[in-house]
């Protein structure tokens, strides 16, 4: 094996358990009712079925972030006893300021194990281009000997200009964390902010800037733009509807929202299923107001 190795986001066919490669496209292509090839010629007609059990499994613990577009780098790093190793993303083709989403050691062989170091903060949120680990006994009984260890990473671009698809990513890295309360807010607001831009640029075209704020602010809120006016839209232009399965989710993500803004809490936790249903609606919701806006902007 040649390090490092580049894996490109995938996702396992629902038919014969080969890869299918993820892109952005094959979201679209749901709207239109276009299938999704595996490796090995299956068709996958319901892209929505598959996305929602792959991201409720997320093998690994990073499956779910193929979604996202994440690419995943392996390489290895090499341990001796007693000394500290220190090693940057970006000597692995990861760029400096990427968002690293995950990481995985895995010893191969050997009785040594990497920890990471820290300096006197030791909670982080973000996690910076160099690492540095200090090599432990896997046990008191095992030999500590040079030890190679395999680091996976998966990492998307930061796109600090783009805070739809940041809170997007910031739902899927709470729910990857089984914090599902915390993925609520993110998730929806990745759609609503996408369409309140959408509809502002559209209705800019016939209407003054200000009534078209005080319109979309105060009297066609959220959940009128999701259920009446997107609907009228892709109606007008012969756009593919939004699925209602597909928004009846995006509704219930609004409603948590809202019980979340009043109360705190949820009333009801949500469970793995069910989260990941809801982020899933929230992946294909934002493509969906990109891909309308795109075809409106015609």
């Amino acid at each position: 094996m040649k390090f490092p190795m580049l894996v490109a986001p995938w996702v396992r066919c629902p038919e014969c358990g080969e890869s299918i490669q993820v892109s952005d496209s094959q979201v679209i292509g749901y709207f239109s009712g276009h299938p999704v090839l595996c490796s090995n010629g299956h068709k996958v007609d319901d892209w929505w079925k598959a996305a929602c059990r792959e991201i409720e499994e997320n093998f690994m613990l990073n499956q779910a972030f193929a979604f996202l577009g994440a690419q995943t780098v392996i390489f290895q790093i090499d341990l001796q006893p007693g000394k500290r190793v220190a090693y940057k993303f970006s000597d692995y083709e990861i760029p400096a300021d990427a968002r690293i989403l995950y990481v995985n050691y895995t010893p191969q062989g050997g009785g040594l194990f990497p920890v990471e170091l820290h300096g006197n903060v030791p909670t982080r949120k973000l996690i910076g281009d160099e690492v540095v680990v200090f090599p432990v006994p896997l046990a008191l009984d095992v030999p500590a000997v040079e030890t190679k260890v395999s680091v996976m990473v998966s990492w998307v671009p930061r796109a600090a200009d783009d805070d739809s698809w940041q809170n997007l990513t910031d739902a899927f890295e709470h729910y990857a964390q089984n914090q599902y309360s915390s993925m609520v807010v993110p998730a929806n607001v990745a759609v609503e902010s996408a369409l309140s831009r959408l509809l502002t640029t559209y209705l800019q075209k016939f209407i003054a800037k200000g009534r078209v704020e005080d319109f979309l602010e105060n009297a066609a809120t959220y959940g009128h733009q999701l259920n009446v006016i997107l609907p009228l839209l892709s109606s007008l232009h012969s756009l593919p509807a939004l699925p209602d399965h597909v928004r009846g989710v995006l509704n219930k993500l609004r409603s948590l929202r809202n019980e979340l803004a009043h109360t705190g809490v949820l009333e009801h936790p949500l469970d793995k299923r069910s989260a990941a249903e809801l982020v899933c609606g929230a992946l294909f919701g934002l493509h969906y107001v990109r891909y309308a806006s795109k075809l409106l902007q015609t």
